[in-house]
């Protein structure tokens, strides 16, 4: 149950408050203990402008008490690492949480001597052996002194804040100079989430996200064995962001894995690792490569097709040798369309096509013509003058070979016509 809330001639005793923790009415009361008990007490500024720590007694009212399983009023050993340097202190910056989670100097300021430290100081913690934020480091268990965490020297380039090792919860944490932990998190790299980016018949690119806070290495998995390393900045490498305080969420590395079947399911995963832990893995994406794609290839060479100086009242054509091409992972039907001559005097000129699937098997000569599925296909051009009296040409005509919406447009057939 809460305490009472505060109002005029309502009062509130000591007793009171060890009832509210769960501990004997007739313990001595620790008001410092206390209070750390109480979210919003050491860490909200409520005692006219004394500051955030400061502790009076209407702050307890209306507070209730919710318990960890750490035993209230002992305060734990926990060994607390940091470095030295030269003998003085030498704490993580919030832009080294990396080396601080593996309690190690690598990537840190050069022309510098660390030396690993490690002291011990007492935790009234909220879980026995672990840290939870509002924590306090005490110098002692009698509780009458309390560890300043930023007294230690840090390295320039984060924002000033500094990171101790806990090695007794296996957690990085910054303490204020009352002994106040923040920003406490594990050393073992968060979970990520894995998606897809985008795939084609031949490659897949997925993107990892989450937390890099304490993540040196990424490693990507395919199908279950490792394929692809990735390295922080804050770790010594340039792939990726991580190391640092504000590195929580949003999109961490990109990577492609390429030369893959077509019309296969791959599994892909992730996960971050550091010199101290491995996280977990992320979650498992299963993806399928696509299709091959229709491609044309031995595309016939540009040629020309011309009627020459002959009787202008005849109906004369010029027919072109067999040409073909090949398919490949077509579907369907295949349309073979001719670009027909400039339009005016010479619209009744006309440039056609026959075609079949086999070699000299052909249908019916037309401006466009539909054939069945087939690898090769085989056809003739055939140029038509129906009678014009009027020279024409020379100019290009486009043919476009067409499969399942994919259409080649390399051949050119120059075409000509000329009268007495």
């Amino acid at each position: 149950m809460a305490l009472a809330s505060f109002a005029a001639n309502v009062t509130m005793s000591a007793k009171d408050i060890n009832e509210e923790l769960g501990i004997s009415l007739t313990s001595m009361f620790d008001f410092e203990g206390a209070a750390a008990s109480f979210s919003g007490i050491t860490d909200t500024e409520t005692t006219e402008g004394f500051g955030a720590e400061a502790i009076e007694m209407k702050e307890f009212y209306g507070k209730t008490f919710s318990a960890g399983s750490g035993t209230y009023g002992t305060r734990n050993a926990h060994s607390l690492k940091y470095l030295t340097d030269a003998g003085a202190g030498q704490a993580w910056s919030s832009n080294q949480l990396i080396q601080c989670a593996e309690n190690s100097s690598t990537n840190m300021s050069a022309n510098t001597s660390f030396s690993a430290r490690t002291e011990t100081y007492h935790v009234d913690d909220y879980i026995d052996n672990d840290l939870t934020n509002g924590d306090i480091f005490f110098i002692n268990t009698s509780g009458t002194g309390k560890f300043d965490g930023t007294a230690a020297a840090v390295d320039s380039g984060g924002d000033g804040s500094k990171f101790y090792f806990d090695d007794t919860a296996d957690d990085i944490v910054q303490i204020s100079s009352t002994g106040v932990a923040s920003n406490v998190r594990s050393i073992t790299p968060s979970t990520l989430t894995i998606s897809l980016v985008s795939k084609d018949h031949e490659s897949i690119t997925v993107r990892a996200t989450g937390n890099t806070q304490v993540t040196r290495t990424l490693r990507f998995y395919k199908d279950g064995s490792s394929a692809v390393t990735k390295t922080a900045d804050g770790g010594g490498g340039s792939d990726f962001t991580g190391g640092g305080v504000d590195n929580t969420s949003g999109t961490v590395q990109d990577v492609t894995f390429s030369s893959l079947a077509a019309e296969t399911a791959f599994a892909f995963k992730v996960r971050g690792e550091n010199a101290a832990a491995n996280g977990s893995d992320s979650n498992t994406l299963n993806v399928t490569t696509d299709a091959l794609p229709v491609g044309w290839s031995n595309v016939p060479a540009d040629f020309n097709l011309h009627i020459p100086d002959g009787d202008p009242s005849a109906n004369e054509n010029a027919t072109s040798a067999e040409k073909s091409i090949t398919l490949t992972n077509g579907s369907g039907n295949t349309t073979i369309q001719c670009q027909q001559p400039s339009a005016g005097d010479n619209a009744t000129s006309r440039l056609q096509v026959r075609g079949g699937t086999s070699s000299g098997v052909y249908g019916s000569y037309a401006n466009s013509i539909t054939l069945s599925a087939a690898n090769t296909y085989y056809f003739q051009f055939q140029l038509q003058e129906n009678a014009n009296d009027n020279n024409f040409g020379p100019e290009d005509r486009t043919i476009t070979f067409t499969n399942n919406s994919v259409s080649n447009t390399d051949l050119q057939v120059n075409v000509k016509i000329i009268n007495r």
